[in-house]
């Protein structure tokens, strides 16, 4: 694949006008070509072909390599700027409509860049979900150029979306992340029909988005209850006696997840200030009518980072979530009476005896101003702002497939399908 382009002074010999004169032009090459007008004419037997330029005894020879020189500097400027602000060369087309002074309009990334600056900054999208678009727009870059297409808003159609899903087939791309790219690229389009009208048809409405079937495996109350039964007995791993204590903590984070409803990004990101009691949350505006029987009981209040909007909903941390305190953030020990030191920086002693640090024990201590002063309270959870330990979402689910496949095979179960 060609990475530079060529630029350099043609004459049309082939279409002399009837004084014998040839239109000249300078080509510009990057994968296809495109021949600029000069707006001047020589002689056809007055142009040296090899090297391209007026011959000597031609009478306006200095005249004509002037206009030439003058604009050859004009568009390789630019053919420069272009380059630094996109990264790449103009196409052809791309550098007529430069030459015709509507720079500003020219470049779809430079569109693409102002729709992400509005998601961002104007409609709060999370960040997450910015990098997407920043994606799909880098892979949009690597199609045209890797396909010699040219962007043209007319020509974005079904023809083109056939190409894009085809080009992403060959990379390859999962179904799920095509879909991903296309949801993106129909947003912005939708976004610049709104804000510019630049799309020429709406076929782009019409795109389908590529989907995968996705094989689900619900834990019924006794897999739950299985799981929960591997953290006290023989490891379920080949070659070993007892789960270690890693592999402990990723079966105690699934019991979480399954109970909570929360996934692992929003498990990871709980706060204590995030948890609050019946007691605390009477003022809110909840229907906290059945929960009249477990008035003790703790909730966790906090928004999912892919929703758009502050979900209000509360999820009720139910007893076996109270029982996983070994995945706490926060550094705890038993002394010699058996009372809980947490933190030794801090100094801290939490007088919980013959019990352990659970998850409900730790909340109303911390939240208990006889037992921890406020500014106590506010040095421990700054120098622990997350209440989980930092644990990695692919290991975790390299570890939990593993698991479900071992202890499921061996009860005989439909979870060796996970393999």
């Amino acid at each position: 694949m060609k990475n530079h382009y060529s630029l350099y002074p043609f004459v049309r010999t082939e279409k002399p006008d009837k004084f014998n004169k040839c239109p000249m032009y300078l080509r510009y090459t990057f994968k296809t070509y495109k021949l600029i007008p000069l707006d001047v004419k020589i002689d056809k037997d007055m142009w040296n072909v090899d090297k391209r330029e007026p011959r000597k005894n031609y009478p306006h020879r200095d005249e004509i390599k002037e206009i030439i020189q003058k604009k050859v500097l004009e568009v390789e400027g630019l053919i420069l700027k272009y380059k630094t602000n996109t990264g790449t060369y103009p196409s052809p087309s791309t550098l007529m409509d430069l030459t015709n002074g509507i720079e500003t309009k020219t470049t779809w990334e430079s569109y693409f860049d102002e729709f992400i600056n509005h998601q961002k900054y104007v409609k709060f999208i999370e960040e997450a979900t910015i990098e997407t678009y920043n994606q799909t727009k880098e892979k949009l870059k690597q199609y045209l150029i890797n396909w010699n297409i040219d962007w043209e808003w007319r020509k974005i159609d079904l023809k083109f979306y056939d190409g894009f899903i085809s080009y992403m087939g060959s990379i390859p791309l999962k179904l799920s992340t095509q879909g991903k790219h296309i949801k993106n690229l129909k947003t912005f389009l939708g976004y610049i029909n709104e804000n510019h009208k630049l799309v020429t048809y709406e076929q782009y409405k019409n795109f389908l988005t590529p989907v995968e079937e996705a094989d689900f495996a619900i834990l019924s109350e006794r897999d739950k209850e299985i799981m929960k039964s591997h953290l006290n007995t023989s490891s379920i791993l080949p070659n070993q006696t007892k789960l270690d204590a890693e592999e402990k903590e990723t079966l105690r984070i699934m019991l979480i997840l399954c109970y909570t409803g929360l996934n692992f990004e929003d498990l990871m990101d709980v706060k204590i200030d995030d948890i609050y009691d019946i007691k605390s949350i009477e003022d809110l505006d909840f229907n906290l009518s059945f929960h009249d029987k477990i008035p003790d009981d703790l909730f966790i209040k906090k928004p999912r980072k892919k929703l758009k909007k502050v979900d209000k909903k509360l999820i009720p941390i139910i007893p076996i979530t109270h029982d996983l305190s070994d995945l706490l953030k926060m550094s705890f020990s038993y002394d010699e009476d058996n009372y809980i030191s947490l933190s030794d920086t801090l100094e801290i002693k939490l007088p919980i005896k013959d019990e352990k640090l659970s998850l409900k024990n730790l909340w109303k201590l911390i939240n208990d101003t006889n037992t921890t002063n406020i500014e106590t309270r506010s040095n421990l959870l700054s120098t622990y702002p997350y209440l989980f330990k930092d644990y990695s979402n692919t290991v975790f689910n390299r570890d939990i497939k593993l698991f479900l496949c071992a202890i499921y095979k061996c009860i005989g179960t439909g979870f060796s399908n996970l393999n």
